[in-house]
């Protein structure tokens, strides 16, 4: 069936634009990077590196504006921030240095305050050298709310006693020709001339071997969950989620390349990223150095976690990703017929003709979309880790379900109370909380205990998307 609109797709693209605030959640951060980005909390991510003069260190944060509280000051708005920069030795909790300063952000319209732009503030401080641990808090001043991001960073000294390869920063091209430092985990694929690079330092003599990149891919970041009563490759038994491994991903580039000269006269190993799909990746660096002093050769190995995201993330805006996110309230032939769909112009016609069977109206069929998409952008925010918040177990459940009535938080587990449509009862479903990888890629991600007793609710739910009352 064709629909009778002349583009419900264009119509949703100018709803999506209004959006909607999500619910704060419980903050999901890594070392150094937040996963979800939390509103009236300060999530934020931090960067830190060598800078080009000996004995300092690039400190990078990033805070997106729909993380902070503005308050109305003239006829702008402002949010004032108190940032506090310290270093420890590595695993001790001994003092080193410490840089505290406020910062305000000032935006001239409403619009401005609760957009997806990031707000970046960067200083250059000075660090004693050695092994450290960075550690950035930020405090909102509106709320008395604070987050706190750390990184572990070898700060070089002047003369290196042995070779080190530098922490892994990951840059894209500015107007102007330079190389600027990226922050948030989560990049753009729309990103100019993205690039990963690294410094050697302490380096006496000549590189025996090119060194050597690498970038794999992760399949399990493209992996859409199955309904809450339909048991997964990762639940081998009834109930009970097992592990989930990051052992197995595909290399996509391997290459040999011969570091240039830095800024500060150092070695610089680069590796261009371009032209990535969304996906997570990890980015490994290896180089055989001389250790000096007749001690032979050593291989160092550095490597970081690189995620890609669309350019309009956390909002869906490309006709592929609606009929993705769409997945979780079709039938099985109707997401046969999406894929089946011989071109861009049929997959389009196929999309607006299902949401049109939902409801009789374009004017209720556009509601719907919105509603839908919405927590879509939601779930995003609130629970992408490995993957897109959508392609989560809790994003899942958020999108067809929505807010729960209830979340219940203890060491290793979730529990969401919702209440059941069409009934007085409520159901429980209840998440594991599994900590995935090591190091730069140990990230926290839930996996849901499924169980058949689940269907019956879930059929409940879709029959709201699918032939709810008016209020739908």
């Amino acid at each position: 069936m064709k629909s009778p609109a002349p583009g419900i797709v264009a119509t949703l693209a100018l709803l999506l634009l209004a959006g909607c605030a999500a619910e704060p959640t419980l903050d999901l951060g890594q070392p150094g990077k937040s996963l979800s980005y939390v509103p009236g909390s300060p999530s934020f991510d931090l960067e830190v590196a060598p800078s080009d003069t000996e004995g300092t260190v690039q400190v990078s944060i990033s805070i997106p504006t729909t993380s902070l509280t503005f308050l109305k000051v003239g006829s702008g708005f402002a949010a004032r921030l108190e940032i506090d920069v310290r270093a420890f030795v590595f695993h001790t909790d001994t003092l080193i240095n410490d840089y505290a300063w406020s910062d305000t952000i000032a935006a001239a319209t409403y619009e401005e305050t609760v957009g997806h732009q990031n707000y970046l503030i960067a200083r250059t401080l000075k660090f004693k050298p050695g092994r450290v641990i960075v550690l950035a808090e930020i405090l909102d001043d509106a709320t008395g709310k604070k987050d706190t991001r750390s990184e572990v960073l070898h700060v070089p000294a002047a003369e290196e006693i042995r070779p080190f390869l530098g922490r892994i920063i990951l840059q894209t091209r500015t107007d102007g020709g330079e190389w600027s430092t990226v922050v948030p985990l989560h990049v753009p694929s729309s990103a100019p001339q993205l690039r990963a690079s690294a410094t050697i330092f302490g380096l006496r003599g000549s590189i025996r071997d090119s060194v050597r990149t690498f970038l794999l891919r992760f399949k399990l970041a493209d992996v859409i969950p199955q309904a809450p009563y339909l048991y997964s490759d990762f639940l081998p038994t009834p109930g009970e989620p097992k592990s989930i491994w990051l052992d197995a991903p595909d290399t996509v580039r391997r290459a040999g390349c011969d570091p240039r000269e830095g800024p500060d006269g150092k070695p610089l190993v680069t590796m261009p990223l371009q032209d990535l799909p969304s996906g997570l990746y990890r980015i490994v660096m290896q180089a055989r150095l001389p250790v000096g002093n007749g001690e032979g050769d050593t291989v160092l190995t550095e490597s970081r976690v690189l995620s890609i995201k669309s350019p309009t993330f956390p909002r869906p805006s490309t006709l592929q990703e609606l009929i993705q996110s769409m997945s979780y309230i079709l039938t099985i032939k109707e997401r046969e017929r999406l894929r089946n769909a011989r071109s861009l112009n049929d997959a389009h016609d196929v999309f607006d003709s299902l949401w049109m069977s939902f409801r009789p109206t374009k004017e209720r069929a556009a509601a719907l979309i919105k509603r839908y998409y919405t927590r879509v952008e939601e779930a995003n925010k609130m629970y992408t880790d490995l993957k897109e918040g959508w392609k989560t177990d809790r994003g899942m459940l958020y999108i067809v379900m929505g807010p729960p009535q209830d979340v219940m938080n203890s060491l290793d587990r979730q529990i969401w109370t919702v209440d059941v449509p069409g009934s007085s009862q409520q159901a429980q479903f209840v998440f594991r909380r599994i900590v995935v990888g090591q190091g730069d890629l140990s990230i926290q991600t839930y996996a849901l205990y499924r169980d058949a007793s689940y269907e019956w609710v879930w059929e409940q739910f879709l029959n709201q998307w699918r032939h709810g009352g008016s209020g739908w």
